[in-house]
C-alpha cells in the first residue's frame, strides 16, 4: 500500500472524518443545551437562593458559565504539553473524554435528592454545594481536555474546508438542540414536572448524549507525525506559549480583544436572575401567597426553557452559513462581522421594556455564541501553523480565564451597589471595545492553508 504524505492522508480521508466530528458535535449540543451554563444552570442555582441579596444571587448564578469557561482554561497548556509530543492524538484524547464524563453521572442523580422547596430547606445548601463540586471537576477535567480535541481535529481535518466541517457541527447540533430544547420546554411547562424531578429528567437527558457523543471519535482515522514526537520540557513549553504574543501582533490583537468580550461574564447568570426579579417577582412569603409563588416559579422555569429555545433557534441559519463563510473570508473576519450582538445584547437587557422583548437577551446571546465562540478554534487554526497550534490554542482560553473570573465577582458587586441596569451598560461598553481591537487584529495567513 503506498505510504501517503500527511497532506495526501488527510485529504483522502477528511470525508469521512468529517462526517464523524459533525456527529460528535451534533450529540455534544443535546448535553450542552439540557445543562445550559446560561440559562439551565443559573435557574437551577436560583431555587436554591431565594430570599438572598440580588448582589450574592447574581454572583451565585453567575458562578456556572464562569465555571464553563474559565474553569476549562485552567489546564489546557499543561493538556496542550500532554498531546504536543504524542505521534497519535486519539489514544490520549480518548482516556480524556472517559475521565471528562464520569463526574457528570453523580450530577445527573443529585437533583432527585433536592427538597421541593429548597431555598426553605437547611439542607439544601450541601446539594448545591456538592452540584458545584461536580460540576468543577468536570470543568477541570476538560481543561485538559479541549487543547487535546482542538489538535486532534485541525490534524485530520482539511485545512480548505474547516469552516465547512463547523458548519456542520453547528447546524445540525443547532437541530438536536432545538428539539432538546422543546423537550425541556415541556418537562419545565407549569402542571408539568415539578422541581426537583424537572431538573433531574433534563440533566440525565443531557447525560445520556454526552456519553452517546464519544461514540463517533472512536472510528476517527488518524496518521502519526514523526516530526512533532520529541518531548519538550513543560517550562520551556509554556515560556513557548508567553511568546506568541511578543511575535505575533495581530494574534496579540485578537486576544486582547477575546479579554474585554470575556467582560460580558459580568452579566452572563445575571440576564437569568434578572428576568425572574423584575417579570416574576415573588411574593411576601406567607402561606396565603404560597400557591401564587409556586405559580411564578413555575413560569419562570417555562420562561427559561424559552429563552433556550429562542438561543439555539437563532444559532441555526447563521452557524451553518457562517462556517461556509469563514472558509471564504476567513474565521476572523467572521468574527469581527458579528462581534457587535455582544455590546447590544447587554445594551437590550438594560432598556428591554417587557419579558417579551426581553427574549431578544437571549436570540443575541445565541447569535454571539454561534458566529463569535464556535468559530474561535478556527481562528486560532488560521493564525498557526501545524508545529505551533496548540500553544495557539491554549493561549486563547488562558489568557481569558482571569477576566472571567474577576468579571463574575465584579459583577455581583456592581449589581449590589448600582443594580442590573447600571452593570449591563458597563458590561456593554467593555464589549464594544473588544469589537475595536478585533478590528485592529490581522493575519497574513488568514485564508491560506496552514
Amino acid at each position: 500500500m503506498e505510504d501517503l504524505s500527511q497532506f495526501d492522508y488527510v485529504r483522502k480521508n477528511h470525508p469521512f472524518n468529517a462526517k464523524l466530528l459533525v456527529v460528535d458535535g451534533a450529540l455534544f449540543r443535546i448535553f450542552l443545551t439540557a445543562m445550559y451554563p446560561f440559562t439551565i444552570l443559573p435557574g437551577f442555582a436560583n431555587k436554591f437562593t431565594e430570599g438572598l441579596d440580588e448582589g450574592y444571587r447574581s454572583l451565585i448564578a453567575n458562578s456556572f458559565p464562569v465555571m464553563f469557561f474559565a474553569g476549562i482554561a485552567l489546564f489546557q497548556p499543561v493538556g496542550a504539553h500532554m498531546i504536543h509530543a504524542k505521534p497519535y492524538k486519539k489514544t490520549m484524547l480518548m482516556w480524556g473524554l472517559v475521565w471528562q464524563r464520569a463526574p457528570l453521572v453523580f450530577i445527573a442523580i443529585l437533583p432527585f435528592f433536592a427538597a421541593a422547596k429548597p431555598s426553605r430547606n437547611e439542607g439544601a445548601w450541601k446539594i448545591l454545594a456538592l452540584f458545584a463540586l461536580a460540576y468543577f471537576a468536570f470543568v477541570v477535567v476538560t481543561s485538559f481536555v479541549v487543547p487535546m480535541w482542538q489538535t486532534m481535529a485541525a490534524k485530520i481535518m482539511d485545512p480548505a474546508h474547516r469552516g465547512k466541517v463547523f458548519a456542520g457541527r453547528m447546524f445540525f447540533g443547532s437541530l438536536l438542540a432545538l428539539i432538546t430544547s422543546f423537550v425541556v420546554q415541556r418537562v419545565f411547562a407549569p402542571g408539568s414536572v415539578p422541581f426537583p424531578y424537572n431538573y433531574g429528567i433534563v440533566f440525565v437527558i443531557g447525560v445520556v448524549g454526552f456519553l452517546l457523543c464519544i461514540v463517533p471519535l472512536i472510528f476517527l482515522k488518524e496518521k502519526p507525525l514523526g516530526e512533532n514526537t520529541d518531548p519538550i520540557p513543560l517550562g520551556r513549553y509554556l515560556l513557548g506559549i508567553g511568546e506568541v504574543l511578543v511575535h505575533d501582533k495581530g494574534y496579540r490583537n485578537f486576544i486582547i480583544g477575546q479579554m474585554f468580550f470575556a467582560t460580558i461574564f459580568l452579566v452572563i447568570g445575571a440576564f437569568t436572575t434578572y428576568a425572574q426579579t423584575t417579570y416574576f417577582p415573588l411574593l411576601d412569603s406567607t402561606e396565603a401567597n404560597g400557591a401564587a409563588n409556586d405559580s411564578l416559579r413555575s413560569g419562570y422555569d417555562n420562561y427559561i426553557a424559552w429563552a433556550t429555545i429562542v438561543m439555539t433557534f437563532v444559532s441555526i441559519g447563521p452557524g451553518y452559513f457562517l462556517g461556509r463563510l469563514a472558509d471564504r473570508i476567513s474565521a476572523l473576519q467572521v468574527h469581527r462581522l458579528f462581534s457587535i450582538a455582544s455590546p447590544l445584547a447587554c445594551l437590550l437587557a438594560a432598556i428591554a421594556p417587557n419579558r417579551f422583548v426581553y427574549l431578544g437577551v437571549f436570540a443575541l446571546q445565541g447569535m454571539m455564541l454561534s458566529a463569535l465562540y464556535s468559530y474561535l478554534p478556527i481562528v486560532a487554526m488560521e493564525f498557526s501553523t501545524e508545529k505551533n497550534r496548540e500553544k495557539y490554542f491554549a493561549l486563547l482560553e488562558t489568557t481569558r480565564a482571569p477576566v472571567i473570573v474577576l468579571s463574575w465577582l465584579a459583577g455581583g458587586y456592581l449589581v449590589n451597589r448600582h443594580g442590573y441596569e447600571t452593570t449591563f451598560l458597563v458590561a456593554a461598553s467593555l464589549s464594544f471595545i473588544g469589537c475595536i481591537f478585533l478590528q485592529l487584529s490581522r493575519n497574513e495567513r488568514a485564508s491560506a492553508p496552514s
